[in-house]
């Protein structure tokens, strides 16, 4: 095997996290097929972490080689010490809960972090 070939061994890629979209607003976890595929064009292989507790997280950025904030709804008002208004849209408290936890666990542990906007 030729050095930087992969040849099918899938053990050289990097794997990298992408949140998903939330429960709240949908009856799966779900996320824009571009990111996956932009994630293996790149080389990487691409891990969907669904809006869960807390908990996973530590374990999961200690897998992972870099993570993707994909973005979507907005974050809930209250965690910034503000109001909702009428243009806010699509909260889910648990997806804020859990990316806001990535964001901190990666930046703590210095992953390559991308985060998108919706």
């Amino acid at each position: 095997m030729t050095a930087g070939k992969d040849s099918g061994n899938h053990s050289c890629r990097p794997l990298i996290g992408l949140s998903t979209h939330g429960i709240a607003h949908a009856e799966g976890f779900s996320i824009p097929a571009e990111y996956v595929q932009a994630v293996l064009r790149a080389g990487g292989l691409p891990l969907l972490l669904p809006a869960a507790p807390v908990d996973p997280v530590a374990s999961w950025i200690e897998t992972i080689k870099g993570l993707v904030l994909i973005g979507g709804g907005d974050i809930e008002p209250a965690r910034y010490g503000c109001d909702v208004h009428d243009t806010i849209y699509k909260l889910d408290t648990d997806r804020d809960t859990c990316d806001f936890a990535l964001a901190r666990q990666g930046l703590f542990d210095r992953l390559v972090t991308m985060a998108g906007g919706g």
